[in-house]
């Protein structure tokens, strides 16, 4: 199984903020599956962004892809919309 860690953090990705999901995410899957992390990043919340990640490792055949942070309910939190399907 290739995974992908995507973290969607304005603040991490501006270096505000150190990602701690991230990497918890990495050790989780490392201690407890036989997984390959084949991907992990740090994106700002915005849509098209987190879009072109996700596109870009299903393209290149990653079977899981784990997102964490999102700005939470608020006009910037623009993560369920970008990880959804276009129809």
């Amino acid at each position: 199984m290739k995974v992908g860690i995507l973290t969607i953090s304005d603040r991490s990705k501006l270096g505000l903020y150190q990602d701690e999901s991230g990497p918890l995410l990495v050790a989780i899957i490392e201690e407890n599956f036989p997984w390959e992390i084949v991907e992990a990043a740090v994106v700002a919340d915005e849509k098209v962004d987190i879009q072109r990640f996700l596109e870009k490792w299903r393209d290149d055949g990653v079977n899981l892809i784990l997102t964490t942070g999102g700005t939470g309910c608020g006009p910037r939190d623009v993560t369920p919309e970008a990880t959804m399907p276009q129809l």
